[in-house]
């Protein structure tokens, strides 16, 4: 938007392509999520007995006290780490525990089932982004990404590390959904909110900046922020949520562009280079300056 000197952050979920960004998680890594779900059931259950409600082990079982001691150690060591790991000891006490969650189990695959579609959803749906190029001169980006010719390019230099480059594979990586639990157990456990803008939970995004190989020629970068994360580069214009950019570097015309266009981007940027472009015969799927 030349006016504001701004470009528009959108969630994924509204791109037309519905396969970009999406979150793949294979049977293997379900497995293992489930898995730490069940034993971070066992600590709130032992938690919940022991410190909520207070109950006193049984004096003549000294698992129980051993049991309780060890739950005390779990809790500190996750407030302060904010991550949940898998807890081997609470395993050994499974027995104990099955009595517990009897009245659960049959409810508990379809709880972690839910709670996965929820985190998943909620993940993609938070974050909002905006996507750049890596070249001006691309023929096929001027037809897909500037109305047929007919926009313009904007140029910025930017050193951030907001600014993520995407990643061309040949398959979409699975989504390191096990990781990401222990940090929302280990956050729930310390009462604390998950910030998915903390460069530390970068990995978990690592599918909306990876592309398959069909879209290298893009050499896209992608800049992510959470829509609840307050910042003051981003403003709100309606239903639109922008975020202010650096002064560009240079302007580049569609060689389809009109002049009342060109008039309107030398007036918002008057100390930037504007400057046109033109198709060329002799370069293989290129526009070069005019």
């Amino acid at each position: 938007m030349a006016e504001n000197k701004s470009v528009v952050l959108k969630c994924p979920t509204e791109y037309n392509d519905p396969f970009d960004s999406v979150f793949k998680v294979d049977e293997k890594e379900k497995e293992k999520a489930f898995k730490l779900f069940l034993n971070y059931q066992l600590f709130k259950e032992f938690y919940s007995l022991f410190f909520l409600q207070n109950k006193k082990p049984d004096k003549n079982k000294l698992y129980g006290k051993i049991l309780k001691e060890n739950v005390k150690q779990i809790s500190i060591s996750v407030k302060r780490t904010g991550i949940y790991k898998t807890q081997p000891d609470l395993a050994m006490y499974y027995a104990l525990a099955s009595k517990i969650l009897k009245k659960n189990d049959k409810n508990l695959k379809s709880q972690f089932n839910k709670m996965i579609d929820g985190v998943l959803d909620t993940m993609r749906d938070r974050v909002i982004l905006s996507c750049f190029g890596s070249t001006y001169d691309s023929v096929l980006m001027w037809s897909h990404y500037a109305e047929k010719h007919n926009g313009i390019c904007v140029e910025y230099e930017v050193d951030n590390p907001d600014y993520r480059r995407v990643s061309y594979e040949k398959e979409i990586p699975i989504f390191q959904l096990t990781k990401v639990l222990e940090i929302i157990f280990g956050h729930e456990v310390a009462g604390k909110e998950v910030d998915t803008n903390d460069s530390s939970f970068w990995f978990a995004l690592d599918p909306i900046v990876t592309k398959l190989e069909k879209w290298e020629y893009e050499g896209e970068v992608r800049i992510m922020f959470s829509k609840n994360k307050e910042d003051p580069r981003i403003s709100n214009r309606g239903s639109l949520k922008l975020f202010l950019m650096p002064e560009p570097k240079r302007i580049f015309m569609g060689c389809k562009s009109s002049s009342e266009l060109e008039d309107t981007i030398i007036k918002a940027f008057p100390k930037t280079k504007v400057i046109r472009m033109k198709m060329s015969n002799d370069s293989k799927g290129k526009v070069v300056i005019a």
